[in-house]
């Protein structure tokens, strides 16, 4: 099992290697991705949730079969190492939506929706006073 550090209110993870952002509609966004221990990430938001897996989620998330495809429970049990919550999870949204802004990979989002989740992100006790659509 992988260990992490606890600074302040938010988790220190290993860096961002590569991630994917999807917009969903209704303001919910999906972000799927690598880390650079070897070791993958489903997260999202509204909820800033993190869920550290075992195996990339990637090739079946989109897909249909509720048994086999990693954007359900099942998948998800079977390879999870470790979920955050979004008290702990602030440094690592801020990695990842700024290695998509940096690297521009192929998804359903714009960056200034990623620039607007940034902002947000660094404020989160105000993060209501935005609006991203």
């Amino acid at each position: 099992m992988k260990r992490y550090i606890k600074s302040g209110n938010t988790i220190n993870l290993p860096k961002v290697k590569s991630a994917e952002a999807d917009y969903t509609g209704g303001g919910w966004y999906v972000f799927l991705g690598e880390l650079s221990d070897g070791t993958y990430f489903i997260a999202d938001y509204p909820y800033w949730d993190l869920r550290i897996v075992d195996e990339d989620p990637r090739p079946t998330f989109w897909g249909d079969d509720y048994d086999t495809d990693a954007g359900y429970e099942p998948w998800q049990s079977a390879h999870l190492i470790k979920d955050f919550g979004k008290d702990d999870t602030e440094l690592f949204f801020n990695d990842m939506l700024n290695w998509i802004l940096k690297h521009s990979p192929d998804g359903n989002y714009n960056s200034g929706d990623i620039k607007d989740l940034i902002a947000k992100n660094n404020n989160r006790d105000n993060e209501y006073s935005y609006d991203i659509h």
